[in-house]
């Protein structure tokens, strides 16, 4: 359907493109935290329409509530 919206992400696991869904999630969460660690609202705001992974944990094993406050 033509008028419905899809992120890269969904459309690659629609696909069943599960690497590069993979890439494309970890690559999306760490963009969301890294507009949290900038307290860049605007884009942080963006991506979690996108369907980040609140939970997600980067290498430091951190949230990105932990860089929120």
């Amino acid at each position: 359907n033509e008028s419905v919206r899809m992120s890269l992400v969904d459309l690659a696991t629609e696909q069943n493109f599960k690497q590069i869904a993979s890439y494309l999630s970890k690559e999306l969460n760490a963009q969301f935290s890294i507009a949290v660690l900038n307290n860049d609202r605007t884009s942080a705001e963006k991506f979690s329409q996108l369907g980040v992974d609140f939970n997600y944990t980067d290498e430091h094993q951190r949230t990105p509530l932990h860089y929120a406050v």
